[in-house]
This record gives C-alpha cells, sequence and structure tokens, in this order.
C-alpha cells in the first residue's frame, strides 16, 4: 500500500483502517521491518522483577559492597597495626631480659662479696652464688638465641624461649610504637595480608547458604516446569485392515 494510501486510510477509518504488514513503497520495495526488542533470558526459577525492585536490588547490592570493602578495610588495618609491634615486643623483652641479666650480676658481686646476706656461712654462701650464676648463664643464653637470629624471624623465636615471667614484665610497661625498621614493615604487610584472608574466611558460610538456597529454587521451578509424562491408555488401537464386521 503507498504511503499516500496509509494516511488516506488514517484519516478515515484510524489506525482499524490500516492493513497491518509491512508497507509498500511506491516503486514496490517494502520498508525494513523494525527489529523486535531483544528480552533478556533468565534462569528457570528466577522471578522477573520491576523497575523499582531492580533499583531497590542496585542500592543493597552497592551498600553490601561497600560495607564489604570497609570491614576488609578495617580487619586489614588492625591485622597489620596488631602484626606490626611484633618486632617492637621483642626488642622491649630483650631490653628488660638485658636488665635482668645486669642485676644478675650485681646480685651474685654483692653476694660473693658478703654485702647481701652477710650471716650466711661459707658453703651456704657459695650455693647461693652458684645457683644465680646458673640463672645469670641461662638468661644470657638466652639473649644470645634472640641476637643471634634474624630480626623478622626474632618473634618466632621468642615464642620458643622466652621467659614468661619476664615477657610478662615486658608486656606490662609496653608502648606500642610506629614501624619504621624493615622487619616491622615485613610483619605489618603479613597482618594485613592475614587478616584480609580472616575476613574473606568469615565470608564463606553466607556464600555456601545462598548457592545452596540458589540451587534448591532452581530445582523447585524446573520440577514446576517439567511436562508432567503423558499416561498410556488401556485400550489398544486394532489397525482398520483387522476389524471384521460381528
Amino acid at each position: 500500500m503507498p504511503i499516500h494510501a496509509d494516511l488516506l486510510a488514517l484519516r478515515r477509518g484510524g489506525h482499524r483502517a490500516v492493513r497491518p504488514g509491512p508497507r509498500q513503497l511506491d516503486g514496490g520495495q517494502a520498508h525494513p521491518a523494525l527489529p523486535s526488542p531483544v528480552r533478556r533470558r533468565t534462569r528457570p526459577g528466577t522471578r522477573q522483577r520491576g523497575p523499582v525492585q531492580d533499583r531497590r536490588a542496585l542500592r543493597v547490592n552497592w551498600l553490601v559492597r561497600r560495607l564489604d570493602h570497609l570491614g576488609s578495610a578495617a580487619a586489614g588495618g588492625v591485622g597489620g597495626l596488631g602484626f606490626s609491634q611484633a618486632p617492637a615486643f621483642t626488642h622491649a623483652y630483650l631490653q628488660r631480659l638485658g636488665g635482668h641479666i645486669d642485676e644478675a650480676r650485681r646480685t651474685i658481686d654483692k653476694l660473693a662479696a658478703g654485702d647481701i646476706l652477710p650471716w650466711l656461712g661459707g658453703e651456704g654462701r657459695e650455693q647461693a652464688v652458684a645457683e644465680l650464676s646458673l640463672r645469670l648463664a641461662e638468661l644470657e643464653r638466652f639473649r644470645e638465641v634472640l641476637l643471634e637470629s634474624p630480626a623478622i624471624l626474632r618473634p618466632f623465636t621468642l615464642l620458643r624461649h622466652a621467659d614468661w615471667s619476664i615477657a610478662r614484665g615486658a608486656a606490662d610497661a609496653f608502648v606500642p610504637a610506629i614501624p619504621v625498621d624493615p622487619a616491622s614493615i615485613v610483619w605489618t604487610l603479613i597482618g594485613v595480608v592475614l587478616a584480609a584472608l580472616a575476613w574473606d574466611a568469615t565470608k564463606i558460610p553466607f556464600w555456601a547458604a545462598g548457592k545452596a538456597r540458589a540451587r534448591r529454587e532452581t530445582g523447585k521451578a524446573t520440577s514446576q516446569q517439567s511436562p508432567k509424562p503423558r499416561q498410556k491408555s488401556g485400550k489398544r488401537r486394532q489397525p482398520a485392515g483387522d476389524s471384521s464386521a460381528p
């Protein structure tokens, strides 16, 4: 139908008077058909959401992502700051250990000279000096082990060879320090990585629960949409040629 005929039909009878189908140009060529709107394929079991629900879901997802990033950053910061104090605490322990060693030496010298416990006899004084000398040798051995260990591995060495009475005293007087040496920086990075991994590990149960719920919904929708099996009829149809008259 030519274009002027379409206009005339619209003027007379509205859109009902126009014959459906591609319009014919004057030269007999049809207009190209408009592409049909592409529909997004959805999984079975998923519900169609409206624009309001889509906007609400986008806001919720954005908020969840922001909270996830904030929690990961906070966990990494706390872990980094905590692990960065390990070399500083080891240094504080060494200082306190050195103070105990110096005090043990002065005590042994005064005890041997008779300035401390002057009422002790010769054998008792020698026995006390021997016991204090053993304690001094033990403390010196602990300090040598810590000093010979690499700076990065000293916190692990402290856990293995620490005198916990001295460690508790060092912890009571410990003041957090800003990490500036290479060992503290390495421990800071280790703390950040471990804290981030721990934060991600806390999300595994929620991720597994969401996956299981999605599988259940998909299986339920698939079972509802699957066609029912056709029941076989009990009567058997006889071929036309075998039918006989009574």
